[in-house]
């Protein structure tokens, strides 16, 4: 029972919170003025006209729904004597605009319940409204995918392969000239020092460095 109620559950946002304040507006203070005056139901509905016959062509929903807008638009909360002053204005009413406490106890109540009822319904819902509203917009940047072409790489690349870093280095790379021999090292002198002679070795004639312009040959004394 639970599911098949949730499946025909429509969201808080699609309802007309001014339609919902008005109603309970007016239906507060037409209890209240039922039970205070006697009098038929068609003669009670117009207690926000002082009791009067309904004009021609003139619905009282659509008076009731210009006493809920003015309700629920003010930045404060209204009186009763604010609204039966807007009421005298949109010639709702034809009393003077000044005469709130000349009127019957109960229409001064039934005004007051009106107003209050009324902005505290349509406050409610549009608090609702609005942070239900933030919520699914919420709900659907979550669910929303990535775009291919802000993915920094994809499922099955390495995580550089998108980097431009890595992307201009590799670039840098490949365009670099190509030697054309390998770079010889240098040979190392060895330098370690000579081994020395053992005993009864004879040294080698001009062992080292070769002298410039040969041996010289020493000349034999005279004999």
């Amino acid at each position: 029972m639970t599911n098949e109620m949730n499946d025909v559950t429509r969201s808080i946002v699609g309802v007309n919170a001014m339609n919902v304040a008005m109603a309970v507006g007016h239906v507060a203070a037409l209890a209240l003025v039922t039970q205070m005056r006697d009098g038929g139901r068609e003669e009670n509905e117009l207690y926000y006209r002082l009791f009067k016959p309904l004009e021609e062509e003139r619905e009282t929903e659509q008076d009731i729904e210009l006493m809920a807008q003015y309700v629920a638009d003010r930045p404060e909360n209204v009186s009763g004597e604010q609204l039966f002053r807007k009421c005298a204005e949109l010639a709702i009413h034809d009393a003077p605009a000044g005469s709130f406490f000349d009127q019957s106890i109960e229409v001064q109540i039934g005004y007051r319940l009106f107003a209050k009822s009324c902005r505290l319904v349509a406050v409610d819902l549009q608090i609702e409204q609005r942070e239900e509203q933030s919520r699914l917009e919420r709900a659907k940047q979550e669910r929303r995918p990535i775009p291919f072409e802000d993915q920094t790489y994809a499922a099955d690349e390495g995580p550089l392969v998108k980097d431009p870093v890595h992307e201009a280095a590799q670039k840098a790379i490949a365009e670099m000239p190509i030697t054309k021999a390998a770079i010889k090292e240098p040979v190392q002198q060895d330098d370690a020092p000579e081994q020395p002679m053992s005993i009864g070795e004879r040294p080698v004639a001009h062992q080292g460095k070769a002298k410039r312009g040969g041996a010289r040959v020493p000349k034999t004394a005279p004999k």
